[in-house]
């Protein structure tokens, strides 16, 4: 997990994609699952995404470069 900008970026190891989320969705996800957004894996952050009628914000080239450094 990588925060920008009052942004949370979670790209998990082999992760197909990253996701780009608010603080306010991310404690969300995380009261509802009961885990922390960075440890959920790939599939189990989409469904509670779709569960809670979240959806990702489109990541910048910023976001991207980030990304890669970081991982």
């Amino acid at each position: 997990m990588v925060m920008v900008g009052g942004f949370m970026l979670l790209a998990g190891a082999g992760a197909a994609a990253a996701v780009k989320l608010t603080q306010k969705d991310a404690k969300k996800i995380e009261e509802h699952t009961g885990t922390s957004a960075d440890e959920l894996t790939e599939e189990d952050l989409v469904a509670a995404m779709d569960e809670l009628g979240i959806q990702s914000i489109e990541l910048t080239d910023d976001d991207r470069a980030i990304i890669e450094e970081a991982g």
